[in-house]
């Protein structure tokens, strides 16, 4: 059985396949605008009051702090073009033809760098490998962390866009209900957001 780190550096080697990709405006992809799509999931937040007033001033406070950082997120030192949205290796299943990427509801133009996170966050945040599948990734697309100046911004608002996403779960179970409270707290004593 292949090891997370075989896993990672295979769909490394997917990912830049998959970006090199012509553009094709025939193509319907989303517009890239991550911290858009945040700020009407807060104000679903709000007006649908799927979450507490406190919920919703901490939410309101990151979004600031990452609106400030912003412009980092559309600096690439990889280009742009089609990105997945969404790339981590369970979107991924092998063929006879080698691993093709599935589930491409999120489609957009934008930085390549987007699609790397979501490998960061799974390796080194989620335990799903380690730093050695992160660095197995990397080299599978066949670049280095010097080559990502804008991984901390971007790896910051995926993660708020992700629990902004969960918060649209509120009152579903005690378990969302309990990892939506947990999320908050980690964001709510976080130095990262400046």
């Amino acid at each position: 059985a292949p090891t997370p780190a075989d896993e990672a550096r295979q769909f490394g080697r997917l990912l830049p396949r998959f970006h090199d990709l012509e553009d094709n405006a025939a193509v319907p992809v989303f517009p890239f605008d991550p911290m858009g799509k945040i700020a009407s999931r807060i104000e679903r937040l709000r007006r649908e009051c799927l979450v507490p007033t406190g919920h919703l001033q901490i939410l309101d406070s990151i979004f600031i702090d990452l609106r400030r950082r912003e412009p980092d997120l559309h600096r690439s030192n990889l280009g742009t073009g089609i990105v997945h949205g969404d790339a981590i290796p369970s979107n991924a299943v092998h063929s006879r033809d080698g691993m093709v990427l599935i589930d491409l509801d999120s489609l957009s133009r934008g930085p390549r760098e987007w699609d790397l996170v979501p490998q960061f966050i799974h390796a080194t945040r989620l335990g799903r490998g380690g730093r050695a599948a992160w660095l197995e990734f990397l080299a599978g697309y066949g670049i280095g962390e010097a080559d990502l100046p804008s991984l901390e911004t971007t790896c910051l608002i995926k993660q708020f866009s992700m629990t902004v996403y969960l918060c649209l779960s509120a009152g579903r179970s005690p378990k969302i209900d309990g990892e939506i409270v947990r999320r908050l707290d980690s964001w709510a004593r976080s130095d990262d957001k400046m």
